[in-house]
Order: structure tokens, then C-alpha cells, then sequence
């Protein structure tokens, strides 16, 4: 993943062929980690297809990203048409990966290709993602895709529309508040067919990138918003 110490939690990586699910609210850093994520297959010799959905230009600001794309060790797909469809979609993402080689893709956001989407195909949006997914893994690719959601302590809900289940493995971020601050917080909630770390673990997003602690946290009532140290027994 290009993350040391989130390998170790997916206990070797991702799979190949795989799929992942990164959720967290805005700011925890999903589009940062997609890019890491191509980054690290550059690194190695390989080629990527990052795929964005929205009207703004945070992707302009994403000078790895950019450096990239510059290389051509990744291929950019956006699109900012409204009513797309989603043979539309996976027309794009077949050409750039088909033309480029390409073994990785990051999908930057689910949450923001919803809104793209004809009416159709956003009332369906579980069966739009399946179809994204499978096309993916016919090419043997792995595919990153970011979601949003709100950080709720209380809320466990692992993506839209149930969506989560789809994926073959999901990587959670979000905020706690410790000792009066704002900590980010990174868990593998699930990944098939291996036995990934269920630890939670404090991250920072830092000038190079996501530095994860390797230390689990210690403490207890971290997800329910009470957290407390966690009284070793004796």
C-alpha cells in the first residue's frame, strides 16, 4: 500500500486483484492514501489509473498526484458530466487501463460519482458499484475506492446503500477526541481471506505522507466517543 505499517495491518498488503474500501470523513486522508497507494506501484514499476468525480480541483492541489501523471506512471479519468451511466464510467476506466497496463486504480469518491450518475443508476447504486467491480476484476487489477461519510461515534455503517459488502476489504479512518484534541484513528475492519490486525491505531497525515503509529492504542471506548486507558490485569 505504500504505508509500512498498514501492510502489517492488512497482514501483507492487498491482495492482488483485490479490492478496498477506504470510508472516512473529510479530512482523514482517503484521496492522500489512494495516491500513496499508486505511488507505491510507480515505485515498482507499475502503472495507475486514478478516476475522480467532482467540480472542484483538490486533485490540482495534489502535488505527488501531479508528479505522476507528469511521469505518466498514472493515468487520470474524470469526468464532470451530470446523467453519466455507468457503461459510460467503465468505458473510461477499460480504455486508460487497457491503453496504460495498468494493475492499479483508485475510484476517488463513490460518494461524489452518486451524484454524477443518471437517475437510474443512482436509484441502483449498490448494483452500479457490483458492475465497476466486476468489470475490475475480470482485468485483474486492485481497485482503492473511497467513500465519505459522517463521523458519528455511535454510527457503524460501513459505506452506502450497502455498498461495503461488495468490497474485499475495508479500511476505516476517523476522528476521536483525546486528552482535548482531534486524533485521527486508522482500523482493517475486514479483509477476505486473511487474518488482518482488528488494532486500532493513531495516524497524522504529515508533509510525506500518512505516518501510522505502530503501537495500538491503548485505550478502551475509543469508537463509542468515552474513551479511557485500558487497566492492564493483574
Amino acid at each position: 500500500m505504500g504505508i509500512p505499517q498498514l501492510d502489517t495491518m492488512l497482514n501483507g498488503g492487498l491482495p492482488k486483484g483485490h479490492s478496498v474500501l477506504v470510508l472516512g470523513p473529510s479530512g482523514t486522508g482517503k484521496t492522500i492514501l489512494g495516491t500513496t497507494y499508486l505511488a507505491e506501484g510507480a515505485r515498482r514499476g507499475g502503472k495507475g489509473v486514478m478516476a475522480f468525480f467532482d467540480q472542484g480541483n483538490s486533485r490540482s492541489r495534489n502535488a505527488e498526484l501531479a508528479k505522476l501523471a507528469e511521469s505518466n506512471s498514472v493515468s487520470i479519468v474524470e469526468s464532470r458530466s451530470f446523467d453519466l451511466s455507468i457503461e459510460e464510467i467503465l468505458d473510461d476506466l477499460v480504455h486508460e487501463i487497457t491503453r496504460t497496463g495498468a494493475t492499479r486504480v483508485v475510484i476517488d469518491a463513490l460518494s461524489e460519482l452518486a451524484l454524477y450518475l443518471a437517475p437510474e443508476f443512482a436509484q441502483d447504486f449498490r448494483g452500479s458499484v457490483f458492475k465497476i467491480l466486476a468489470t475490475l476484476a475480470r482485468l485483474s487489477v486492485s481497485v482503492v475506492l473511497t467513500i465519505g461519510q459522517e463521523d458519528s461515534f455511535a454510527n457503524q455503517h460501513f459505506g452506502r446503500a450497502d455498498t461495503a459488502f461488495l468490497a474485499d476489504a475495508i479500511i476505516a479512518l476517523r476522528y476521536v477526541e483525546m486528552e482535548g484534541c482531534m486524533t485521527k484513528v486508522m482500523s482493517v475492519v475486514k479483509v477476505r481471506g486473511s487474518n488482518h490486525s482488528s488494532d486500532l491505531h493513531q495516524y497524522a497525515i504529515t508533509d510525506a505522507g500518512i505516518n501510522i503509529d505502530e503501537r495500538p492504542m491503548k485505550y478502551e471506548g475509543l469508537l463509542s466517543g468515552h474513551p479511557s486507558p485500558i487497566t492492564p490485569h493483574l
